[in-house]
Order: structure tokens, then sequence, then C-alpha cells
């Protein structure tokens, strides 16, 4: 099977875009944060640490209530995923070999049943840190989408799940996070041919315009499932931070900023962020002085960056 990244910032909309390519018979799609790349590449003990970590604890565990929605897979067999990726790890697969092993087996233990899929999914945000590993394996025309989201609304959603766990969300740390993911994906959109940008509102404002783009550009029939968001093949009301009752694709969730961004929080993402946020089509905002400064740090550091991933 060929692959396909969802990358961009948490609270950016890769769960909703997951949720809608979930039920398309072309594609296997894993449904939660594997973490591959930050947990395993280079190393041999990359499949020992994977079946350590949360994502397979909660495909084991069947059915459950909690801050990342409703999951059932009691469908699923997550013990035999488990023992496979164990006896991948015996076996010395590690790197490409061992992700592509996981969703090999993924296709087999998901009990979905559903067509024959041509193409896995894997959806970790801050993978679009790992592009030059991801494109260095899979090919410089491997199918990337990033996700991008007003930072704002990122800020005010990701505070809200940061307090939930007793960690607050400072917002200098923020705006460098997402500034530097959105330079990240300026980059890659002129240097990758199979990479494209989403923004989170175009996708909740006309999800049948942006998903039919999404399929012609992964080459897969269109089919009116693309519409509805699913999880592991079963219906997914959501994620939100916000007690919002999730009723199928909405822009409920843009503009949340206007009400829940404080004024300290709003002076500091949009004097750091205006050139970044303009080029996303997120404004109108003055980009003076100190944001220009910033905007020029951030290309400095992801041309560092670069160089450092593709020298690893």
């Amino acid at each position: 099977m060929a692959a396909c990244h969802l990358v961009g910032m948490p609270k950016s909309g890769t769960t909703l875009l997951l949720a809608l390519l979930d039920g398309h018979p072309e594609l296997q799609v894993f449904p939660e944060e594997l973490r591959f790349y930050g947990t395993a590449k280079g190393r041999d003990d990359g499949a020992e640490r994977l079946l350590e970590g949360g994502a397979l604890r909660l495909l084991a565990r069947g059915a459950a209530e909690g801050l990342g929605g409703t999951r059932d897979y009691g469908h699923v067999d997550g013990a035999g995923l488990a023992a496979d990726i164990a006896a991948l790890g015996a076996r010395g697969l590690r790197d490409r070999a061992l992700l592509e092993g996981i969703m090999a087996s993924w296709r087999d233990r998901s009990g979905s049943g559903v067509g024959t899929p041509r193409i896995w999914v894997e959806k970790s945000p801050g993978n679009e840190y790992f592009l030059p590993v991801i494109t260095g394996w899979f090919g410089r025309a491997s199918a990337i989408v990033h996700m991008v989201r007003d930072p704002r609304d990122v800020f005010v959603s990701l505070s809200r799940a940061r307090e939930s766990v007793g960690t607050p969300l400072d917002p200098e740390t923020f705006a460098t996070q997402w500034g530097f993911s959105a330079e990240i994906a300026r980059d890659a959109a002129r240097r990758y041919p199979g990479f494209r940008v989403v923004r989170y509102e175009d996708l909740v404002a006309e999800p049948r315009a942006v998903m039919t783009g999404l399929a012609r550009g992964l080459g897969i029939a269109w089919d009116d499932r693309l519409l509805v968001p699913t999880r592991a093949g079963v219906p997914w009301r959501g994620n939100s931070m916000h007690d919002r009752i999730f009723a199928g694709v909405g822009a409920d969730s843009v503009g949340l900023h206007r009400e829940g961004l404080d004024d300290a929080a709003r002076r500091v993402i949009e004097g750091r962020l205006a050139g970044a946020m303009r080029r996303h089509g997120y404004g109108p905002v003055t980009v003076g002085p100190r944001a220009m400064f910033n905007l020029a740090r951030q290309r400095l550091r992801r041309m560092r960056w670069q160089r450092r991933m593709e020298a690893s």
C-alpha cells in the first residue's frame, strides 16, 4: 500500500479529516496517533517503544469515553495487532519496514471488511517536523496533508485541553510552535509534489469541495462516505473541547477566539504571527516590525531544521 500522512498542529482539524477519510474503501485509516517518527525512528527497540505507547492500549480496550471523544473498538483485534508488532520487532524490523508492517497488520486486524485498500493513512500532529524522513522513505511525491487553522482558535482549543490536565499553555511558546509549523507548510508546498495544505476553516465551510480535491489528489474515486466522519468504521461524535454537540461537519468552532481569547494572549499571538497568519488567509492583522522579525527567525529555524533532518 502507498502512504498518506496527515500532519499539523494539535487542534487544527487533523482528527476530523482522518474521520472523513476513514470510511473510504480504498483507504486503510489508522484511527489513533501512532507517533511513529518521534518514538521509533532510528531505534532497534522501536516496536517495543510503540507497544508501550497510548495508541495501541486504546485499540485494545474496546469502547471508552474520554477527551478524544467516543471510541468503540470492540470489533478490533487489538491483542492480535500488538502480537503482530511484537513479532515484527523480534524479526529485527525497524524504520520504514516496521511502519509498513504495522499498517499491514492493521488492515488485517481492524475488522472493517470493507473494500480493498490501496493507501494507508496515519495522522500524528507534529509529523511535519519529520518531512525529510517521510519523503526519504516514501518518495517526494508521497501524499502528505498539512492541516492549518487560525492560531487564535487553536490556542483557545489547546488551552482548554491543557487546562483539563493541569498544564497551562504559554502564548509565547505556542506562537513559536505555530509559526514554525506554518513556515514548514509554506516551504513544503513548494518542495514536495505530494504535499497539500488544507485550512480547517475551508474544510468545515465547504466539505464536499475540499474532500473532492483531496480525493483527486490521492487518486481515489469519489465516495459519499468522504462526508461522513467515522472512527474505525464507527460513527464519530467529535472531540470538541468546548462542550459542543457534534452532529456532522460544521463551522461552530470557527472564530472561537472572539469570545474565548483574552487580550494579553491575543496581543502575543497576533503580534508574533501576523505575517504567517496573513499568508494563510487569517486577518486582517497588522504586520509590525516584531512580526517581521519573528517571520525571519522562523525561516532561519526552518532552514537549520531542514539541514539537520536531511543529514540524519
